[in-house]
This record gives C-alpha cells, sequence and structure tokens, in this order.
C-alpha cells in the first residue's frame, strides 16, 4: 500500500522515514509522494576518449565517466541523449518495512527529462543519497539547475520488516553513496568467478608521510577519485575452533556453505569480525599462495554483514572454540589511482600504512599482477613492506594489543 501524505507525515515523525536536511513539507510533500531537489554532484561520460563499454572488463566503469560539480546557481546543460548520473541533494534512510519509488516531475517530463532508467526501486533499509539517472528525451538541449525540485518519491509498506535491510545485505554496492558512484555491474560478473585480491603493502609510519602519497598519487592522477573514509574496528581469532558453529552466525545458507567450504580448503586463514561505521561483518580471508592469510599479497576473502553487534559476533566465534589474537582500530581513506584502489590506513601500533590493490580472476596472473603494484609504487616513491618484517610486526602487535587498541601510541620492529 502506497503511502498517503499524511502517513509520510507519521512515518517521518517516527523515523521510519529521515530525510536530511529536514523537508519543507509545504512545498515538498504531495498528496503520496515527496520531492527531492537536485544536488551539485554530476558524473558524464566521456564520450571523446571511450569507444563502447565492455561489461566484463572490471575497471572500466570508473574509466568511463567523470565527476563535475556545478556550484548553486550555475547549470549543468543536458544534451539531447545525454545519460548523465546525479545525485539528490538531501539524505535518505528508509526503515526496513517500507520500500521507495524514485519518479519523475510531470512538468519535467512534459520537457522530455527522466530521471531513472530502469533503477527506481529503493529497498527496505536503503541509506544514502539517492542517485538519479538523468536522460533528455527531447530534442534540445535542456539546463538544469542543483537546488531544483527534481525527483519524486513514494513510499509503500511490505508485508513484514525485510530479515536483511539493504544496509546489511551482502555486497550492496550503493549502500551509503554521498556521490553519483559509477556502475558496478562489473561486480556481479566477478561474483559468478574466483575472484583474488592482490595486495602489496607500504609502511609510512607518520601523517605527513601518509599526507605526501596522497599528494604524490594526485600529481601522477590528476583524476584521482578519493571514495571515501571510514573508521573500523577489526577482531582477530586464532586456534582450532569449529568453523560450521561460526558459520551459523550467517543468515544465508548458501554463505554458510561457502564460508565452511573456504575454510576447509585454505593453506592458511585469517578470522576476523569487522565493525565499519556501525555494519558488523564476518571476515575470512585465505591464502592462495606461500604467504599467510593475514599478511599475504594473494588470498580469498570471504566478508559477509551479519545482523548483531559485534560483540555478539565475537561470543559466537569464542563459543565455537576459537580465542582472540588480537584486537584493531583503524581509520581508512580509500583511493581510486588508474586501476588501482590504494587505501590509506591509520591502524593501532602500526601508524600509518598504504596498501596497494588490485583484483584478478585468473590466479596465473598474481605474479604480473604483482609486478605492476610494485612499479607504480616506485613511481610513488614509497617502499614495499617486506613480508617477513610485517610477520615481525604482526606478531609483536598480537602479543601486545592491550597495550596499544585505541591509543595513538606506536611502536617500531625492525
Amino acid at each position: 500500500m502506497i503511502l498517503s501524505d499524511r502517513d509520510i507525515k507519521k512515518a517521518l515523525a517516527d523515523g521510519r522515514i529521515k530525510l536530511t536536511p529536514a523537508p519543507d513539507l509545504a512545498t515538498q510533500l504531495g498528496s503520496c509522494s515527496l520531492d527531492l531537489h537536485l544536488g551539485n554532484e554530476f558524473r558524464i561520460f566521456r564520450h571523446a576518449k571511450v569507444t563502447h563499454i565492455d561489461l566484463r572488463n572490471m575497471q572500466a566503469a570508473e574509466d568511463l565517466m567523470e565527476d563535475i560539480v556545478v556550484p548553486d546557481g550555475e547549470a549543468l546543460v543536458l544534451q539531447p541523449r545525454d545519460l548523465v548520473l546525479a545525485t539528490a541533494r538531501e539524505w535518505l534512510e528508509i526503515a526496513d518495512d517500507l520500500v521507495g519509488r524514485i519518479e519523475g516531475r510531470s512538468s519535467l517530463g512534459r520537457l522530455g527529462i527522466i530521471v531513472h532508467g530502469t533503477a527506481s526501486v529503493f529497498d527496505p533499509g536503503w541509506r544514502g543519497k539517492p542517485v538519479m539517472e538523468l536522460g533528455n528525451l527531447g530534442v534540445l538541449p535542456v539546463l538544469v539547475y542543483p537546488g531544483m525540485r527534481f525527483c519524486s518519491f513514494t513510499f509503500e509498506e511490505v508485508s513484514s520488516p525485510v530479515e536483511v535491510p539493504y544496509y546489511q545485505k551482502k555486497n550492496n554496492k550503493y549502500a551509503g553513496q554521498s556521490s553519483p558512484l559509477a556502475s558496478k555491474f562489473a561486480q556481479d560478473i566477478a561474483k559468478k568467478e574466483h575472484a583474488y585480491e592482490i595486495e602489496i603493502k607500504s609502511l609510512l609510519g607518520n601523517r605527513e608521510n601518509a599526507n605526501r602519497l596522497a599528494a604524490r598519487m594526485r600529481a601522477m592522477d590528476p583524476s584521482l577519485k578519493e571514495l571515501g573514509s571510514h573508521r573500523q574496528l577489526n577482531h582477530y581469532f586464532q586456534g582450532k575452533g569449529d568453523f560450521r558453529a561460526v558459520a551459523k552466525a550467517l543468515p544465508d545458507a548458501e554463505d554458510r556453505q561457502a564460508f565452511v567450504e573456504l575454510a576447509e580448503k585454505a593453506k592458511d586463514f585469517s578470522l576476523r569480525t569487522r565493525d565499519a561505521d556501525g555494519t558488523v561483518l564476518l571476515v575470512m580471508k585465505a591464502a592462495i599462495d606461500d604467504t599467510t592469510s593475514a599478511n599475504g599479497t594473494a588470498r580469498r576473502e570471504f566478508e559477509r554483514p551479519v545482523p548483531m553487534p559485534i560483540e555478539a559476533l565475537d561470543k559466537i566465534i569464542l563459543d565455537a572454540g576459537f580465542e582472540y589474537q588480537a584486537k584493531w582500530s583503524r581509520e581508512r581513506t580509500e583511493y581510486r589511482l588508474r586501476d588501482t584502489n590504494v587505501v590509506i590506513d591509520k591502524n593501532a601500533g602500526y601508524g600509518y600504512l598504504a596498501e596497494f590493490e588490485r583484483i584478478e580472476n585468473d590466479p596465473a596472473r598474481a605474479e604480473a599482477t604483482k609486478a605492476e603494484l610494485r612499479e607504480m609504487m616506485r613511481q610513488l616513491g614509497v617502499a614495499e613492506l617486506d613480508q617477513a618484517r610485517l610477520g615481525r610486526m604482526f606478531a609483536f602487535y598480537n602479543a601486545n594489543w592491550r597495550d596499544y587498541y585505541g591509543t595513538e601510541k606506536t611502536f617500531v620492529i625492525e
């Protein structure tokens, strides 16, 4: 049942619909809808540089488009047949028993402007700035301005609160977005294949070195994209516990099976829990080469959200026969540097680390990918953190983590 205006007002008052900044109901509330405003950030296609879209190219999505920011009072020219990604100005959160639908406004539709192609549904538990797929079906360019009332949301009740809201859904692509993210369709391809994480670390130490690396990345790639900053708690476990008992924490049967199979086949593994900005995850990293799963350069990774506090998930793992190895606190900023994800981490005890990462479907390409990452690091003037030294640092922290967890103290291990 679609919510009426009075039901939308009640849902806003009860917190089942949250809109930031708060809406002006006199101008934004319709008989059964709520208008949102056009934001300032857009993504446009690089028509002159890209000849086609290859849905199996995992790096193509970011390369296809570029970001632009249109200040208030200025216009974006929407050309005929254009497709532009744009955000609403508002941040929207939807309760676990509601579904949202984005629609265009009639007055804009009569000018040929659409606000979505096919993606009109916002799942229960959705949080973020809604993204519009703006199109101009008309024959004349149209100037659109940030701050205009541009789209309309309706809300419907589902039969019962969903078991897994969108922000906790495994491998969700767009939860928490604050800018118009490019398509992540390639992730769907990767899920059907065996994806491997190729990662090399560099020890930066202090904040000055971290800032210097960020500046060098911007000089190397003027289109460097900062993907976001996050805070994490990571709890590591060790011992010979019962993986099947741990798997019971996962709400999805296929995930439970995949978790147990990976644990049974792994050469080495690292079992962890994580609280990432309030989302709790069960994580296992399994080695596919001769390094360890905790610090290796090539590994399989299992990561799924779990609908419980991190303390409750920890208890399940402890009750399954594992024990704490260490607790870590982390602040991270993630960048997209050409076809590489680069993360600058501030870790308890370690100080600042940089991680250079790519995903490969073919394990035979692991060594070639490592060589490419090492060359990128050489050009940026950062040294690879030797695996043996990283292992010693890891062991020292694990033995002394209670002295560093949640503090600003660091140590140096040669």
